[in-house]
Formats: structure tokens, C-alpha cells, sequence
């Protein structure tokens, strides 16, 4: 109940039964989501070496799951934005190819999904400062870590990456 919406509240409900699904399919069938720990940020955390992290937007769900490392994950609906609304998120060379673009808000969301992948990832959400990840050619740098990106495939409208500090040997999509 900590959505106010509905539509958010199914959502939320969606990304569980995924986590469930996910868990038994990585040997966790008798894990109760009640025993779920959570980090000093409140990222929650799974005994063990699998990691999971799930996002949620419009009528898009994805819930990741890794065995070799850290994983977070981002989908975003690509709506109107005002670039300067969110300067605070980008270093400065970032920001000036997002006002260069010719599909600003394309671009912007593409960035945004990236960094908020490796923040989920790495636990801190946007309380670490995004403007010091930086990102080229699906490899990011953030607090000495690399960071590698892979975009996920999204109706159209969306946009989704996924961030691991560990590259990704093969990405398998489940729909349910």
C-alpha cells in the first residue's frame, strides 16, 4: 500500500509474483519473500549470490536477476521533459550532448535509465551523485567500479537498461 495509485500498487504486485517466478527458477523455491534483508539503503538483498532488482513503468514490469554480481535495472516511459529540470543529474559533456540531440527526450531518457540502473545496482539510488558516472560505448565508471550497460527490449515509448559490474554473458528474457 505504499503506492497511492492503483495502477502503481499492480504494478508493484506484478514485480513480486516476477521476483517469486525468478526465484524458483534460481533454486530459491522454498524462499519466503517475508525474510527478504535490506542494505542500509533499504535495497533489499537475497541470501546468497543472487541479486535481483525490479523497475516498473507504464505496462512494462522487469524484474532482473544475476548470480555473478550486482545487477539494477531501469525502464522509463519517454515523455516531454525540460532538460534543464535535471542538470543536476549529468556532468557537464553528458548534458550538452543531451541539448545537441535531435531526440532530446530519447537521449535524455537513454541517459537516465543508464545511471539509474548502476545507482540501483549499486544500492544507493539517486542519493549518490549521478554526475560522476560516466558512460561510453556500454561501459560506465562510477566510484571506481565499471559498470556494464546492456539496453532491454521495451514496447516502443519505453526505454530499459540494465547495469551489472560484471559483463553479461548472455541475457535470457522470461515473459510471463
Amino acid at each position: 500500500m505504499r503506492y497511492r495509485k492503483w495502477e502503481d500498487r499492480h504494478r508493484a504486485l506484478f514485480g513480486k509474483i516476477m521476483l517469486r517466478r525468478g526465484l524458483d527458477d534460481h533454486g530459491l523455491k522454498d524462499f519466503d519473500l517475508k525474510n527478504l534483508t535490506y542494505n542500509k539503503l533499504q535495497k533489499p538483498e537475497l541470501p546468497g549470490t543472487t541479486q535481483f532488482n525490479i523497475s516498473h513503468a507504464g505496462n512494462v514490469v522487469i524484474c532482473a536477476f544475476n548470480t555473478e554480481g550486482l545487477i539494477g535495472v531501469d525502464v522509463e516511459i519517454i515523455k516531454p521533459v525540460t532538460l534543464e529540470d535535471y542538470e543536476f543529474i549529468f556532468d557537464t559533456d553528458t548534458f550538452r550532448q543531451l541539448r545537441q540531440a535531435r531526440d532530446q527526450e530519447g537521449a535524455f531518457f537513454e541517459a537516465w535509465t543508464i545511471r539509474e540502473a548502476i545507482l540501483k545496482a549499486e544500492g544507493s539510488g539517486l542519493t549518490e551523485d549521478a554526475k560522476k558516472i560516466i558512460y561510453k560505448d556500454g561501459v560506465a565508471k562510477f566510484k571506481d567500479q565499471r559498470w556494464f550497460i546492456k539496453p532491454f527490449p521495451v514496447p516502443k515509448q519505453h526505454i530499459a537498461h540494465l547495469a551489472t559490474n560484471a559483463p553479461v554473458s548472455t541475457l535470457k528474457l522470461v515473459k510471463i
